[in-house]
């Protein structure tokens, strides 16, 4: 998939080569912000006027299977739900909406309006929870299908916002944040397990790949690779640690260095699994 500047989703055969199907998301003035594939022949795509649409690209030149404008601000990202019902989206005006995409309707409520904006959410499904990321530095958690107000805070960046949330395990996630940090968070109870990586730039992307158990982390020109299996046994040694003693801060420079292993001769730096799950 690819999101282009004339305002339109065009999607790609990669083995040939060529853009098969081409959505136009409006006729007005208004731009693609974030997008979500949600099976093979259907995806939600979120602009910045606040408008949600559902598309069945199996259709060419047809009409969005569903729109609705429920934000007066932009679709800043999307999760789905693991029955492919209910697509959540958090919104530029401080609040998330759910969309039924079987009924074709909001799921009321939807949730108030918060001083902050929010960047980026995730189902935390084996918690029954959502959780938020806001441009104040904080995680907000939601319980499933009670969205009208949040359940809990966690302050994760003092300095900047919670841009990219991606979900490891039952209750762990990666959080990029504008400070260039990539954390590991466990939730519910809330704490900071480790710093992933320190990024120069602002964390624009991370993406998990759960066959592969790696995490990958994007901030400007730099991407950085680690096994969030090695990550979770080493956040639980640092945990031992602390009771004994030692503190957590959400906001430290300590960096997760990753254990030494041995290299395969066929691929040295252990990459190409990852990357070859991407598409």
């Amino acid at each position: 998939m690819l999101i282009s500047a004339a305002k339109t989703v065009k999607l790609y055969d990669l083995d040939a080569g060529k853009s098969i199907r081409t959505i136009n998301n409006s006729t007005d003035n208004t731009h693609v912000y974030s997008m979500a594939v949600i099976d093979e022949n259907v995806l939600c795509t979120g602009d910045d006027e606040g408008y949600f649409r559902l598309w069945d690209y199996r259709s060419n030149n047809s009409p969005p299977a569903m729109e609705l404008k429920e934000t007066s601000q932009h679709i800043s990202d999307f999760d789905v739900d693991s029955e492919q019902r209910n697509v959540l989206a958090s919104c530029g005006d401080g609040s998330i909406s759910c969309f039924n995409i079987r009924a074709k309707k909001l799921v009321p409520p939807q949730s108030e309006l918060d001083e902050s904006e929010y960047t980026c959410l995730r189902f935390l499904e084996s918690k029954q929870k959502v959780v938020v990321g806001s441009e104040n530095g904080k995680v907000l958690i939601f319980n499933v299908g009670e969205y009208g107000y949040r359940s809990d805070v966690f302050p994760v960046c003092s300095s900047g916002s919670v841009d990219r949330i991606e979900v490891l395990s039952d209750s762990v996630i990666a959080a990029g944040t504008s400070d260039g940090r990539t954390r590991i968070l466990n939730i519910l109870p809330n704490k900071q397990l480790s710093v992933l990586f320190n990024h120069d730039d602002q964390v624009e992307s991370i993406s998990v790949q759960q066959s592969t158990t790696q995490v990958a982390s994007i901030a400007g020109n730099t991407v950085k690779v680690a096994s969030f299996v090695e990550v979770e046994s080493s956040s639980s040694e640092e945990s031992d640690a602390g009771k004994k003693g030692k503190h957590s801060d959400s906001d430290s420079d300590q960096e997760y260095k990753p254990k030494k292993k041995k290299k395969s001769s066929a691929d040295p730096s252990g990459r190409s699994a990852f990357f070859s799950d991407l598409f």
